[in-house]
């Protein structure tokens, strides 16, 4: 979640992780959701082949040079969930 008046800077990190992140090996999905109701409110949808691939993702340098410049811009810490598919509609 954003501090109020730094969504507009924090929004601008996790854009510029879209296109690289759609090229790793490994990735199915991977969206950047903007909450209407609460701007503040960011959350990524990310499908991954395997727990290997995921954890490449999350080791690599594209990614943690981002992370690093998100203090000052967020409230709290990321929530990271983990989520299984029981049923999809294609």
């Amino acid at each position: 979640m954003a501090i109020p008046n730094k969504v507009e800077e924090l929004k601008a990190i996790l854009l510029g992780l879209i296109e690289p992140t759609r090229l790793e090996a490994g990735v199915i999905k991977y969206e950047l959701l903007q909450n209407q109701s609460q701007p503040t409110d960011f959350t990524f949808v990310q499908e991954w082949e395997g727990a290997a691939a995921l954890d490449t993702h999350l080791a690599s340098v594209r990614l943690q040079v981002p992370i690093a410049k998100l203090e000052g811009l967020i409230a709290a810490p990321p929530d990271v969930r983990h989520y299984s598919i029981l049923a999809a509609i294609a």
